[in-house]
């Protein structure tokens, strides 16, 4: 492994000097070592030079002229459209396309520098006035960008690395206490009642939207009260759920089964492979679509105000935990991949965390001892 580091040494009239060198071994195994570097880029310059010729034997006038344009069509093609899904694709590519490349262009890798990325980050929050949030997801994808390259032996530094990401302050979700939850529902079952079994499904199971979308007839247990979460729908096609914890079996309560059988009796759809929220011909509905025409309109006729369908899920959760539901259910439920993203998400709403830390040491000071330590101390 290369690295650079700081010399300090003192000259011939007692004064302190400052300076860097580089240090690696070869697949020989001879040491290779270079001092007298008066800054650490120039140490790092130098040793992308040099290491490449005698490590990986890598030819060096490539790797000078590699450029940032061909380094992000590498990384989506050997990287992104290889391990990610459709949305994350589309996502990545957006990102990279619309501001990535335009930002640093044919830049030369070795020559993009924490300048550069600062530079960036500032055009980011000071012209195009985004968030924190966001700015940090730009700089993750531009550090894998060059993480690849660096893996690749094409580069030895990742300039990205020495980037602070950007404070943020997690958003807060809005969810529905029990009453306007019971509203919305008397609402849409009376005004919008094709709609009434969606929105049902998704507040009491706490399902992602896309899997709602996604659910067939057979997706549903009868016997069980169960329905199998093993799909996602993304611009009307499906692919497997977000991680491997998301497939899983939820539960129905009674009133949510009375529901989907009386939707089932209802709806032109009804076979095992027919989806069990469809458009009007049978095809997989568009989230916008639902959203707009169905979702808003009932939030409106409801006066909710503005909440978002992913509330619902939010919902469910905060009313479970409201319940001291055990945590473990929770997760599994809502398909988290740890019981942690779980509690990082909803732990602060744990009210009985709190009064059980108290109470320990209430009952430790009210314990006997204690009181007879009291008493002799008044005697």
């Amino acid at each position: 492994m290369a690295c650079i580091r700081e010399k300090i040494s003192i000259d011939k009239k007692g004064k302190i000097q400052k300076s860097y060198f580089f240090d690696f071994y070869t697949p020989n195994g001879a040491r290779i070592r270079k001092y007298g570097f008066k800054t650490k880029a120039a140490a790092e310059k130098a040793l992308n030079e040099v290491y490449f010729t005698e490590q990986k034997g890598i030819n060096t006038q490539q790797n000078r002229t590699l450029n940032f344009s061909a380094a992000c069509d590498n990384y989506i093609k050997f990287d992104v459209e290889i391990y990610n899904k459709p949305k994350v694709i589309e996502t990545k590519r957006s990102c990279i396309e619309k501001h990535l490349k335009p930002a640093f262009g044919n830049m030369k890798l070795v020559n993009i520098k924490k300048v550069h990325i600062e530079s960036f980050i500032k055009y980011l929050k000071d012209d195009l006035s985004l968030s924190n949030a966001t700015v940090n997801k730009y700089l993750i994808i531009l550090g894998c960008i060059f993480k690849r390259q660096v893996d690749c032996g094409n580069l030895m530094v990742n300039p990205v690395d020495k980037v602070k990401k950007l404070p943020t302050i997690k958003p807060t979700i809005r969810a529905l206490t029990k009453e306007e939850l019971k509203h919305l529902l008397n609402t849409c079952k009376k005004c919008f009642p094709d709609f009434y079994a969606t929105v049902l499904t998704a507040a009491t199971t706490g399902i992602r939207q896309g899997e709602l979308l996604a659910l067939k007839w057979g997706n549903v247990n009868w016997k069980s009260n169960k329905i199998l979460i093993d799909k996602s729908l993304y611009k009307g096609h499906l692919q497997a759920p977000k991680t491997k914890a998301s497939i899983r079996n939820v539960n129905m309560n009674a009133e949510l089964a009375a529901a989907l059988k009386e939707w089932r009796l209802r709806s032109p759809y009804s076979s095992e492979d027919d989806f069990i929220f469809p458009d009007s011909v049978g095809n997989p509905q568009d989230s916008n679509n639902m959203i707009k025409r169905k979702y808003k309109p009932l939030l409106e006729k409801a006066k909710i105000g503005d909440f978002s369908w992913h509330g619902l899920r939010h919902t469910f959760a905060t009313l479970l935990i409201a319940e001291k539901v055990p945590i473990k259910y929770i997760q599994e439920q809502l398909g988290h991949a740890s019981i942690k993203m779980t509690m990082d998400q909803y732990g602060h709403l744990l009210p009985e965390v709190h009064e059980m830390g108290i109470n320990v040491f209430d009952s430790l000071f009210a314990s006997g001892e204690c009181q007879n330590r009291k008493s002799r101390n008044v005697s």
